[in-house]
């Protein structure tokens, strides 16, 4: 009983084992930090991907809309988001939206049991026109922020 009372008072080796467990400590916000990029690059191209896939078929708009739904696949499968692309809506001589998907795998958080993090983006741009006889004249092609209701 003295003995393990005396092996307990004594605070020899104790600066090591918190040393031990602040580097776990970091190691673990750092695995985390470089998931988290990794998700957040992937977002950010996926974005890129969107932004660029519905400016290029809103120029087709006043085309037919099997143009638009080429364009729009062409755009996402040269941004290497083929398997991404979930839906397109299409609203002719007005508006293309596209919403694309991704699992991104992860690295350093299978450790912990997740295995990928979804990554889910939102793009949409519509043309406004001016009526110069029968013909609609493009004015202007704008990334619309966020979906219309």
């Amino acid at each position: 009983m003295k003995q393990t009372y005396r092996l307990l008072s004594q605070q020899r080796g104790s600066a090591l084992v918190l040393a031990a467990f602040v580097m776990l400590g970091l190691l673990v916000v750092a695995a985390l930090i470089l998931d988290g990029g990794a998700v957040y690059v992937s977002k950010i191209r996926l974005q890129i991907a969107a932004n660029a896939a519905v400016l290029s078929g809103a120029q087709e708009l006043t085309n037919q809309p099997t143009a638009v739904y080429a364009v729009v696949q062409k755009v996402v499968k040269d941004h290497d988001g083929t398997a991404s692309l979930k839906d397109t809506t299409v609203i002719m001589e007005h508006r293309v939206s596209v919403h694309l998907k991704k699992q991104v795998p992860l690295t350093f958080s299978r450790l912990l049991g997740i295995q990928a993090a979804p990554v889910d983006v939102t793009a949409a741009a519509e043309i406004q026109t001016d009526r110069a006889g029968d013909k609609p004249i493009i004015v202007a092609i704008r990334l619309v922020e966020r979906e219309h209701s």
